[in-house]
């Protein structure tokens, strides 16, 4: 009878135990690489690209406001006929009728602004005029040429540097700024990439092993039919071992699905198009496992971890990017309250041609010069209610407060989440340690249960929980190597090591991906 018992017993153990379900099959090469998915997220992503646009938005506003000293250079020709009729006590018929008067005026004007704020206009033009009170008394043609040079200074309102330029310079600061929110921008999407392309093997490799456990638990259905059938086993039996690998296809059904939803999220983190998407390969690249026995102790580093973090973190520098500008804008409009007093000054000379015609009209600007012209003006102007400019600098003020809070509520953010990510960091390692451990005293818990079932004291069932119980923890393993290789990316992100000031996105390497920053 054990003889019996025992072969019966034996027999199930060799068919049910015929694959090894705790070895971790390694994903196929030569399909898509982190790198790989990393590269096709930063060519790919839409939302990068949608931000590249607000970069282009940026550079425009900073060409705008640069145009406001750019120098405007016109040309003006015009012509006017005027018919003056004499009172009838001074016609003389024949010779005196009316006045008619022919001219014709051109030039060139010249207007700059300096980033000071002076104005200057030079302008240079010549008239050329031609009368006569009847047909055979014509006045000679003359051509009169003026050239004048106008200066107008402010000397209130809209005076200095500073002021003049304030919108060129608040809009190349909020240009720098939009470049380095392109930076975080793009590490924000390379971070969840590189977190869905290890949900992507994570989910392969849990789909790997639910597919080996459901293998197994049919094979065992299968061959407990066949010794219920040469009476080696009861009856009863098959129940629970059908039940167990009912369970195990429904198992590898949601572990299917949730492979399914991983390709799709990784898909739509690389930008590409759907029919790509159900095109997208197996990963290539294993789980990167940092040092485990090596702990952080993150009080030691946690100063110079978070100096690094402000340092880098492009959403930061942004941030105070947007600051100065905002308060570069708020003190000017401070300048808008005051009274406009512009002082106007003006230099330049006529000059004659008689006897003229048009050939020799430039000949005006050198002949018969009189003298120097010259003026002085001074205007002045005060709103009495100032709404617009009290309006504006209320809007700057409130502005440049909301930027300061804003980036101190980042600095804030910054300094919790970089901690919380080396806490995780360090209870991710921990958390692989135990569950490793776990693996391989069930691996011997297994074999214990098997020495049992041929001794005669434990049962099929018995193993099969086991054995389940060694399932269970070899997926741990699995979701503590996930967790693991997120908390590494979450604190490169974090700490702004992502991408790092002045890189080149496409120098981005496996080592930015995978490795501890600023610990060294």
């Amino acid at each position: 009878m054990l003889k019996k018992f025992l072969l019966k017993y034996f027999s199930l153990l060799l068919l049910f135990f015929f694959c090894n379900i705790c070895s971790a099959a390694e994903p196929a090469q030569n399909n898509i690489s982190l790198i790989d998915a990393v590269r096709l997220t930063i060519k790919n992503q839409p939302n990068i690209k949608i931000q590249e646009q607000e970069v282009e938005i940026k550079k425009g506003a900073l060409q705008t406001a640069k145009g406001e000293f750019d120098t405007a250079v016109s040309a003006f020709i015009g012509a006017e006929h005027k018919e003056l009729t004499y009172p009838a006590s001074e016609k003389i018929k024949g010779i005196i009728e009316k006045l008619k008067t022919d001219t014709t005026t051109y030039g060139v004007n010249l207007n700059k602004k300096l980033r000071g704020g002076v104005k200057i206009e030079p302008q240079l033009d010549v008239t050329y005029t031609n009368s006569s009170t009847s047909p055979i008394n014509q006045y000679e043609p003359t051509n009169i040429g003026r050239i004048n040079f106008t200066i107008t200074v402010p000397l209130l309102k809209g005076k200095g540097k500073k002021v003049t330029t304030a919108t060129e310079t608040a809009a190349k600061k909020e240009y720098e700024a939009s470049v380095l929110q392109l930076r975080h921008k793009t590490s924000e999407y390379i971070l969840n990439t590189v977190s869905t392309y290890w949900e992507y093997l994570a989910s392969y490799k849990i789909l790997k092993k639910r597919k080996e456990a459901e293998k197994n638990a049919k094979r065992l259905v299968v061959n407990t039919q066949k010794l219920i059938a040469a009476d080696k086993s009861p009856g009863s039996d098959l129940e629970q071992i059908a039940a167990n690998s009912e369970d195990k296809t429904a198992d590898r059904i949601n572990a299917e699905q949730s492979f399914f939803e991983a390709k799709q999220k990784l898909g739509i983190a690389l930008g590409i198009s759907f029919e790509k998407i159900k095109q997208l390969p197996l990963p290539s690249d294993n789980f990167s496992i940092p040092q485990k026995n090596n702990m952080i102790d993150y009080d030691k580093i946690f100063e110079k971890i978070i100096k690094q973090a402000l340092q880098n973190r492009a959403d930061f520098l942004s941030a105070k990017k947007q600051e100065e500008a905002d308060k570069i804008l708020f003190e000017a409009s401070k300048n808008n309250l005051l009274p406009q007093i512009d002082l106007k000054l003006n230099a330049g000379y006529e000059g004659l041609s008689e006897n003229g015609n048009y050939a020799d009209t430039l000949s005006a600007l050198q002949n018969n010069v009189a003298g120097l012209n010259y003026s002085a003006l001074l205007n002045y102007e005060i709103p009495v209610a100032n709404n617009i400019a009290k309006g504006i600098l209320s809007q700057k003020k409130a502005a440049y407060n909301q930027s300061i809070i804003s980036k101190k509520e980042l600095e804030r953010n910054i300094c919790s989440n970089v901690i919380t990510a080396l806490s995780d960091l360090n209870n991710g390692k921990l958390s692989l340690i135990k569950s490793e451990k776990a693996v391989l005293f069930y691996k011997k818990a297994v074999k214990n249960e098997e020495n049992k079932l041929i001794m005669g004291i434990s049962t099929i069932f018995d193993l099969i929980s086991i054995e389940d119980k060694l399932i269970n923890s070899a997926l741990k393993v699995i979701s503590s190597e996930l967790k693991l290789n997120k908390a590494l990316a979450y604190l490169r992100f974090e700490t702004g090591s992502l991408i790092l000031n002045k890189q080149n996105y496409d120098s981005i390497g496996i080592e930015e991906l995978t490795t501890i920053p600023f610990v060294n």
